[in-house]
């Protein structure tokens, strides 16, 4: 439950640690702590204008206005300046640095592909930003999207290895457009600001076309990467057994994989081309078979021609060195049936159970994903494994192009189970982007089996066979657990029950997350010449950094969408603006920590200038995305000169007691006979009001039935008008 009250508050999650060598087994559920510090109220009478003048009366004249859709990245923060001399509002945060090619390139980008690009593109140096940004910029139009995702969805770290030239990426666009000219069963589909395919697929005795979804399109047809190699130009006959770059070089002395497996070929061996060019459907819907069975079956009589099952002293990623050496074991023969697969138009991808050292395909056809494994012409077998060769998953994954692995154990395993991890610092925050990885038990022996990335909310979720005992380790850049590298600690002491879901939470107790420390601020006084500001916010996704643990390339890192993010927002005043920008202790006129969504009024005078502050400081490896509304009112009432006042007729007390849960008391005096007591909630809404008719007199508010927050008690007889202060905690 999210505390939205006007009292600033320190959210703190607590949480059992592993005990000993071990995770607890507690369900967890995150308790809130909430520290605060009591705003208590010095009895101050005072004389304002009737709260009417305020609130009924008061004109709000729009002055200025903001509506953005903005990344705010890691650690940093976006804000808007509400300048009271102006009466506008600007936008004063510090954006990404980008070469000016960059910035041409993602202008010429499509619109979806743009925040992603600008991503990749600022976690790059200025040398490398310009290579990349410049294919965009030169290619020709029907190529320009497949480029630009290609440059937006693969790892920075790879893009600046140096072994990826940005030649490749179109030549690798022109294979795609070439080949779908040639081809019966599959037509490219050109949108406004994105392609797709569309495919001719066999059922019972009719084929019909079926387009696939854009994401499907780019990321299995599209990119050019396939696990954890290294998109490159390859001298096919330098070996890669000590070396996974020694085969690198520019043509014409390399290749290319999609052009040479389409058109060119080894003695004795023909070109996938000929396998493909009497195929009419993408797939005839056929089990286990070859023969008539479209492309599937084509590509699958390809890898069996091709590669032999058998390996030597080098097990190779790359495609076109597989191809060479003209056998592999199962992974190399993931890796080429991609290759092939994707040169012939098929979206394909791998699917990985490494605990159980085993690996196959996939291939998307109609609506959905289907089992592949052509070295034994299996197609849309997804329980061979388990039933038939008696496999007990501990996990199977997708590996997708960046390295994000998604979890597909529900297709392969009879029984699951869920494994939910909390990641929590030393202080028992949230830890964001913490690489979660998963170890199963085999014959008394520990294997590596997958991986995963907390989100902002610490979490990451696992679907896993049931029958299988784990253990986790948890890595990031504030520390590890276990401290000791390379170790463990149990998740599931025994096998776990079909569709349970275990909660664990392991603990960095060594590491602290950034923190902001900030308490209440006193609000400010609008007893002359208000502003208002309405703000409207959505978090509505958020991108997340993880590690590709499997790569080539050392530390290369992919961005994983999450849906629902979540952000602290602050309004400031300057000095406190300065502090927090300062990363010192502030005060807050008003706060929302890790709001997913909000939206309030706020009103202070013409005397200082606001900030809203929407910050990111606390998370390392998280980019929130915001859709942010914001308008500033200017408040007008036709009052040239406030009333006299007369402090020494118009009183009030603090309440008593303050803060309170239930009831407080107030002492009030007045100059006549009759007058009024209103109670305000901090927006400026009257939440209570009722008439005065003793000059003296104690009134009891019972606040059982309202929120906690602060509220402000006034007191006026038509001419003076005096108020205080109390905080209502429950």
């Amino acid at each position: 439950m999210r505390y939205i009250i006007l009292v600033f508050v320190l959210v703190v999650l607590c949480s059992p640690v592993f005990a000993g060598d071990g995770v607890t087994t507690k369900n967890f559920s995150p308790p809130v702590s909430v520290e605060w510090e009591p705003a208590f109220c010095t009895y101050k009478p005072q004389m304002a204008i009737h709260p009417e003048m305020f609130y009924k009366s008061l004109r709000w004249e729009l002055a200025d206005s903001v509506s953005a859709h903005i990344v705010v990245p890691p650690g940093s923060t976006y804000s808007i300046l509400a300048d009271i001399l102006d009466r506008s509002l600007a936008e004063c945060s510090p954006e990404p640095y980008l070469t000016e090619p960059a910035r041409n390139a993602i202008e010429h980008s499509p619109g979806w592909l743009r925040q992603d690009l600008t991503i990749t593109f600022s976690r790059m140096n200025e040398i490398f930003q310009d290579m990349f940004a410049e294919v965009i910029l030169e290619a020709d139009s029907p190529y320009v999207d497949e480029i630009a995702f290609s440059v937006a969805r693969m790892p920075a770290e790879i893009l600046s290895c140096s072994y990826l030239s940005p030649g490749l990426l179109l030549e690798n666009a022109e294979d795609i457009y070439y080949q779908a000219s040639l081809l019966n069963y599959v037509e490219l589909v050109e949108y406004e600001d994105y392609t797709t395919a569309r495919y001719r697929i066999a059922s019972d005795d009719d084929t019909s076309w079926v387009e696939i979804p854009r994401d499907i399109y780019y990321w299995y047809v599209v990119h050019p990467k396939i696990t954890d190699e290294t998109p490159m130009y390859l001298d096919r006959f330098v070996s890669l057994a000590s070396d996974p770059f020694a085969g690198y070089n520019e043509p014409p002395f390399g290749a290319w994989w999609r052009s040479f497996l389409w058109s060119e070929s080894d003695a004795g061996y023909s070109p996938l081309c000929e396998y493909l060019d009497t195929i009419d459907v993408l797939w005839a819907g056929l089990h286990n078979t070859i023969d008539g069975n479209g492309a599937v079956g084509a590509v699958t009589q390809f890898v069996q021609d091709v590669l032999e099952f058998d390996s030597g002293s080098e097990r190779p990623h790359q495609p076109l060195r597989i191809y060479t050496l003209h056998m592999g074991r199962c992974g190399e023969h993931e890796d080429f049936t991609v290759a092939a697969a994707r040169t012939a138009l098929i979206p394909s991808r791998g699917a990985e159970a490494i605990s159980t050292d085993h690996v196959w395909n996939e291939f998307y056809a109609g609506i959905g994903w289907h089992q592949w494994e052509p070295v034994n012409t299996y197609v849309d077998d997804y329980f061979v494994y388990e039933d038939g060769w008696g496999k007990v998953f501990a996990s199977v994954y997708a590996p997708r192009s960046d390295g994000y692995t998604e979890n597909v154990t529900y297709n392969y395993s009879h029984d699951t189970c869920d494994i939910k991890v909390y990641v929590l610092d030393g202080a028992g925050r949230r830890v964001d982007g913490a690489d979660v990885i998963l170890a199963a038990e085999y014959d008394d022996h520990l294997y590596f089996d997958t991986w995963g990335t907390t989100a902002s909310s610490g979490v990451a979720l696992f679907r896993l066979g049931a029958g299988v005992r784990m253990y986790g380790r948890v890595e990031h850049p504030i520390g590890s657990y276990p401290t000791s590298p390379s170790t463990v600690a149990p998740l599931l002491s025994g096998p776990g029950s079909d569709g349970r879901t275990y909660t664990r939470t392991m603990n960095i107790s060594s590491g602290r997350m950034p923190y902001l420390y900030y308490t209440e601020a006193e609000p400010p006084d609008t007893a002359w010449g208000m502003m208002k500001l309405v703000v409207n916010y959505s978090v509505p996704y958020e991108k997340v950094l993880g590690t590709s643990f499997f790569d080539d390339v050392d530390g290369a890192m992919y961005i994983q969408r999450v849906d629902s993010g979540s952000i602290y927002l602050f309004a400031l005043n300057e000095t406190n603006y300065s502090l927090y920008l300062a990363g010192e202790p502030f005060e807050a006129y008003f706060a929302e920590p890790e709001a997913d969504s909000g939206n309030f009024e706020f009103i202070f005078p013409r005397e200082e200038n606001i900030y809203l502050v929407l910050s990111n400081y606390s998370r390392m490896r998280t980019y929130e995305t915001i859709d942010l509304d914001v308008k500033l009112y200017d408040g007008t009432s036709g009052i040239a000169e406030p009333p006299a006042r007369r402090p020494e007729m118009v009183s009030i007390s603090p309440g008593y007691p303050n803060p309170f849960n239930a009831r407080t008391s107030f002492d009030y005096s007045i100059g006549g006979s009759s007058g009024r007591l209103r109670i305000y909630n901090l927006a400026g809404e009257c939440v209570f009001h009722c008439n005065i008719t003793e000059p003296v007199g104690r009134f009891t508010w019972d606040a059982r039935d309202f929120p906690s927050g602060i509220y402000l008690v006034s007191v006026t007889d038509g001419e003076g008008f005096a108020r205080s202060r109390v905080l209502l905690l429950k």
